[in-house]
């Protein structure tokens, strides 16, 4: 339901690894914010290409920008230390030493990060990062080289050797903190990556032991020795290695990601030996929560243990919201729904049926009770809450709130909102609290009236002008206009409104840049929620609400920027005319459209001779909109009508009505939409035998047909006669008997085929082959239709 503002965080989907490189690893592992930026109902974001609003921050680069006074660029500082191969940082250090040196590249003199290592002589800073560099092809499988590529990399033992004893000297060398646990990191990391597990912890104990630091160097040196314990092996080391990884999750949002993932390869089975290194209850608690955001399907209910034994040890410890929030996550995907559904009398899966056709909602729905999950879940909100300990007064309050929405209680929720309001709430609880509310509203009463429409509106407005920006308020968009007032408005019968809710659930859903251009996301073909409702529906009652005098501000907008407008509704409406073959009103209504939608559908020429149903259409012919067909086919019909029609006349009304059909070149005069393989065309099934007029006629080409043979009995040139029985023959065709052989063999094309065997008894071909036989038009059809051809032959 609101589930864009609600993901929860999914360990198992993270495929970075834990050990992360200082030098190009670009934003992949910058400041998670794991906690403080998420307090609620927010997507916990693993690293990949489908993140929102990527505006992140590093925290190697943050902590570089602090080395240096603030007084180089960021952007600037990430080129130097991740882009620049080691070449130009090479030239750089021999000229910073006044060493001989080839002249330095126009990027390094322009970089302000260069420049501030320049004026201040730091060549210990520029070593490092040079030594960094070096480092590289043994710890990455693809680097950049010397010449700025991407190289593979390779595992020398002597190279390794030397840089390890390089790196020792270097780091005893500088005097800054800042620099020897960036060395320390790069050290431990050569030894981690090429196998050397004692060496890695040697070197932990010699350089590391019991030091702090409040840099984000520590946890990463930390989860290195976890890592080095982890490769060891044995059940001790194992509990350790997992211990080690909640410490680093706990003191570090970046390593967040990548701690808790390899907490859960070694913690599994070591959980109890993870506890027995726990110094106190706090890191109790922080092991709990990390095995809360792990959990299985079949342990889905089992986060509000976690949860308890997490606050008893610690009220406050970081993640306990997050644990509740994926709890309302699940309920809202598993639950929720179906209660909204079953509150509206509706089937679970459907939103609406309308007119004897199901719309179906999108959301997977489990068929499972949670009610009792939920009521365990509320005693523990409020023993939170009644306790007073934890910090986060609104958001407990918002969580019970929500608790009682998925329980049906608006009014109780009402209460719980007017509580959490009197706390200060930050920027992501206040987004919640306006959907609950808008929640709260819609649900308060059975039917939504003018008042409760009134109510609404400013929670509307918010969540869709949210929805511009964010993909997240998108889908919640979406969702309460299509379950909460789409579906009510179909419940009380206002079609009308349910289509506008419809139409606005999918209007911002991808910010358009062009302004002129209304709603992209609504499907132009009406095929999808508010377009089948239209198609299925009469348009007066749309337009009596668009043509409405003093609408309420609700209603106007519901009907701002919607792809619905006079406009479309006019040709939707003129559509449904031709389909009626009713083109006198046709014409009227779309002399109504404007050129600029009329145009936007220039079909191919209905009225252009084909010998074969091909709907490849060639560009270099005539084309029309379907006003202009319209007005053509409406003066046919008049003249048949008042019996001042030749055949010539009759033949190019019944081509007309035969290329909007499914087979015709112009089937888009009366459809929007058209399917490759349509199980009711070519054979009179029982399905077509039951469509409404309209639709029947698209498939059941009957009409044309009779006016085919009118035309023939009229006119007196054979080449006329030959095309409208030739023509004639093609309708008769598209009527094969429905038998269960026929759906068996419906794609099996051979002489055993029904359609085949059917088409080859056509009345027409007998009349086309004795009486027009010497036509030129008859040696085409011969040499182009292989059922002609056939029967020709079977004949002699």
């Amino acid at each position: 339901m609101l589930r864009a503002c609600m993901d929860y965080y999914e360990p198992y989907d993270y495929t970075t690894s834990f050990f992360l490189n200082d030098i190009n690893k670009e934003a992949a592992f910058n400041a998670f914010n794991f906690y403080d930026n998420i307090p609620y109902l927010q997507n916990w974001y693993v690293y990949n290409d489908c993140r929102e609003e990527d505006t992140f921050s590093d925290p190697n680069i943050d902590e570089w920008y602090a080395y240096a006074n603030n007084e180089a660029g960021k952007e600037d500082i990430k080129a130097f230390v991740y882009k620049y191969p080691l070449s130009d940082l090479a030239d750089y250090y021999l000229r910073l030493r006044k060493a001989p040196a080839a002249p330095i590249s126009e990027k390094i003199r322009k970089n302000k990060f260069a420049q501030w290592l320049g004026r201040k002589r730091n060549t210990d800073a520029l070593a490092y990062l040079f030594y960094a560099k070096k480092c590289e092809p043994l710890v990455l499988e693809e680097y950049l080289d010397a010449n700025n590529k991407w190289a593979t990399s390779t595992h020398d033992t002597g190279k390794l050797d030397a840089l390890i004893k390089t790196g020792l000297a270097q780091r005893a060398k500088t005097k800054s903190q800042f620099l020897k646990w960036r060395y320390t990191f790069q050290l431990l990391r050569l030894a981690m990556y090429n196998g050397r597990e004692r060496q890695t912890l040697k070197l932990y104990d010699e350089l590391v032991s019991d030091k702090k630091y409040s840099g984000i160097m520590y946890g990463r040196c930390l989860g290195l020795k976890a890592g080095a314990l982890f490769r060891a092996g044995d059940s001790t080391q194992m509990g350790q290695a997992a211990y080690l990884y909640s410490r680093v999750f706990d003191m570090s949002d970046e390593l967040k990601p990548e701690s808790h993932i390899s907490f859960e390869w070694c913690g599994n089975d070591h959980i109890k030996e993870a506890f027995r290194y726990c110094k106190n209850d706090h890191e109790k608690a922080v092991i709990y929560i990390m095995q809360a955001l792990y959990q299985f399907l079949e342990q889905e209910k089992s986060g509000i243990a976690q949860m308890k034994n997490a606050y008893r040890l610690d009220p406050n410890v970081r993640g306990l919201e997050v644990i509740m929030t994926r709890e309302l996550n699940k309920l809202e995907d598993r639950y929720y729904p179906r209660q909204l559904l079953k509150k509206d009398k509706l089937k679970e899966g459907v939103f609406c049926t309308y007119e004897g056709k199901t719309y179906v909602y999108g959301g997977h729905i489990r068929d499972k009770d949670y009610s009792s999950y939920i009521a365990q879940l509320k005693t523990f909100t409020r023993q939170v809450i009644d306790d007073n300990k934890n910090s986060h007064k609104a958001y407990w309050h918002i969580a019970a709130g929500y608790l009682d929405m998925m329980s049906l209680d608006a009014a109780a929720c009402t209460l719980e909102l007017a509580l959490a309001e009197k706390y200060k709430m930050n920027d992501r609880e206040k987004d919640v609290y306006h959907i609950l509310e808008a929640l709260c509203i819609a649900s308060h009463d059975e039917v939504i009236t003018a008042k409760t429409e009134e109510e609404l509106l400013p929670s509307l407005k918010y969540i869709s002008q949210k929805a511009e920006t964010s993909a997240r308020f998108n889908q919640v968009n979406h969702d309460i206009m299509i379950i909460i007032l789409a579906g009510a408005y179909l419940h009380q019968k206002d079609t009308v409104r349910a289509v506008y809710c419809l139409s606005k659930s999918q209007q911002n859903f991808c910010k358009n840049k062009n302004k002129d251009e209304r709603d992209p996301n609504v499907d132009s073909r009406f095929i999808d929620a508010p377009g089948q409702l239209l198609e299925q529906m009469s348009i007066d009652g749309v337009r009596a609400f668009i043509q409405k005098k003093n609408k309420t501000p609700f209603e106007q907008w519901l009907l701002d920027s919607s792809y619905y407008t006079m406009d479309v509704l006019n040709e939707l409406d003129g559509t449904k005319y031709i389909r009626l073959h009713d083109f006198g009103k046709a014409k009227e209504t779309l002399a109504k459209v404007s050129k600029q939608i009329l145009n936007k559908r220039v079909i191919a020429d209905p009225f252009a001779e084909t010998v074969t149903d091909t709907l490849k259409v060639d560009k270099t012919k005539r084309r029309m909109n379907k006003y202009v067909f319209a007005k053509t086919m409406a003066g046919l019909q008049y003249k048949i009508s008042t019996n001042h029609a030749d055949a010539a006349t009759m033949y190019k009304y019944a081509t007309g009505l035969y290329n909007i059909s499914f087979y015709g070149k112009g089937w888009d005069m009366s459809q929007y939409y058209h399917q490759a393989s349509d199980r009711n065309a070519y054979f009179a099934t029982p399905e077509r035998k039951k469509l409404p007029l309209a639709n029947r006629d698209y498939y059941d080409v009957s009409e044309p047909e009779k006016y085919f043979i009118m035309a023939c009995k009229t006119a007196k040139s054979k080449e006329l006669r030959a095309k409208c029985l030739y023509m004639a023959a093609e309708c008769w065709q598209k009527r094969c008997p429905f038998s269960k052989k026929a759906d068996e063999l419906y794609y099996v094309y051979n002489k055993k085929n029904p359609y085949y065997i059917n088409a080859l008894q056509n009345p027409y071909f007998q009349q086309l082959s004795r009486k027009c036989k010497n036509t030129q038009f008859f040696a085409e059809a011969l040499s182009t239709c292989s059922y002609l051809r056939d029967y020709v032959k079977r004949g002699k």
